[in-house]
């Protein structure tokens, strides 16, 4: 197995210039500490100051996570293997307070959890698993119980939920497969003058390893596809290239959408 993997790929780039919550401004972890009332009022406080330290604490924990995954990930490629302790992991060092223990680790995967106190001393934390770790091995946070898809940081309190969090990574593992399958269906095209509906004829092809992709119709002069994701069943992307007759034009199977031509269009996307 060559590490990393596909999905890996934006996400370590994210890591890289991102820590903690910052990626996600304007996301439902942010909000208002004050909002004013009238001209003649002061301000109103709507969430305190311990709330707005937990959820800085938080931050600071998703942060050292996103970096134990670059961390890791460069430990992997010096030794082909991850490292079971992050005493192993020069490199990596946590914020005051913060407890990280490596659970699984293998040359194949790996999983972490980030143990804290909060401002008001309530123990939350926040987990994290990376490769070929089963739904069974991977770590739920304390409070909340709750995993999120490879490499996405999730912890107590952080306003999300598991199912929207898979249906969001469900997203951009289609719209990443399709975007894959349109640079491999214009080689194919360039030595065979044709499009194919055959994937196995496409290489390289590689896409996330619960997306399943299906080119519903190919010919010289156009192709369409549509891909699912194991994890969100009955919701699917799809996009086509080229000149198709209306019947063939695919839409996606939820919500019945369709997209221009080279466009990626998935259920869910708009919410």
């Amino acid at each position: 197995m060559t590490r990393p993997h596909p999905r890996l790929v934006g996400i370590l780039a994210a890591a890289s210039l991102a820590l903690g919550g910052a990626a996600r401004s304007g996301s439902a972890q942010t909000r208002a500490v004050a909002q004013k009332v009238s001209a003649s009022q002061p301000a109103i406080i709507t969430a305190d100051i311990e709330d707005a330290n937990v959820r800085q604490a938080m931050y600071s924990v998703r942060g050292d996570l996103r970096q134990l995954v670059l961390a890791q990930e460069d430990f992997w490629r010096a030794r082909r293997m991850y490292a079971p302790e992050v005493s192993y992991l020069t490199t990596f060092h946590t914020a005051p307070g913060v407890v990280v223990q490596i659970v699984h680790a293998r040359v194949d995967g790996w999983s972490a959890r980030a143990s804290y106190d909060d401002a008001l001393g309530v123990a939350r934390s926040c987990v994290i698993w990376v490769g070929e770790i089963t739904p069974a091995e991977r770590p739920a946070t304390e409070l909340e119980r709750k995993v999120y898809p490879e490499a996405e940081v999730s912890c107590d309190g952080d306003g999300y939920t598991t199912k929207g969090e898979w249906a969001a990574a469900g997203r951009a593992y289609m719209t990443y497969a399709l975007d894959k399958l349109m640079q491999s269906q214009t080689r194919f095209f360039a030595f065979h003058h044709r499009f194919t509906t055959e994937t196995a004829a496409l290489d390289p092809f590689i896409w996330d390893r619960d997306v399943s992709v299906a080119i519903v119709v190919a010919n010289a002069g156009g192709w369409a596809a549509r891909a699912s994701f194991a994890a969100t069943p009955g919701k699917t992307c799809v996009v086509w290239h080229g000149t198709l007759s209306g019947s063939d034009i695919p839409k996606t199977s939820a919500e019945q959408l369709s997209a221009g031509e080279d466009q990626v269009v998935c259920d869910g996307a708009h919410r």
